[in-house]
């Protein structure tokens, strides 16, 4: 199990480490999940937030960085913005 969680410190290396300079303070954002937070499930402790917040997050990170790796367009992770490429909302008007 251990091996296992390991690894996902490493995807997040590999998945994010030619696309973190698209994402504007996204680096920052990926030192706080590991300074924060436990990096193993066995040390997490549920009466303390900040330790299932730095997982949650991570488990973020990684899907993202995957559907980055499968070619598609990632516009924000968490609350960080892609700063290469805007997304533009249209408002539509409701329906009556």
């Amino acid at each position: 199990m251990v091996c296992y969680e390991v690894f996902d410190l490493v995807d997040i290396y590999q998945l994010w480490r030619e696309n973190v300079p698209h994402f504007s303070g996204l680096k920052d954002k990926l030192k706080q999940i590991f300074e924060t937070g436990p990096l193993l499930v066995n040390l997490e402790r549920a009466d303390k937030v900040n330790t299932l917040k730095s997982r949650n997050d991570a488990f973020s990170a990684i899907i993202a960085g995957r559907l980055l790796e499968a070619q598609l367009d990632v516009v924000q992770v968490e609350s960080v913005e892609k700063t290469t490429r805007r997304l533009v909302l249209i408002p539509i008007a409701p329906l009556n």
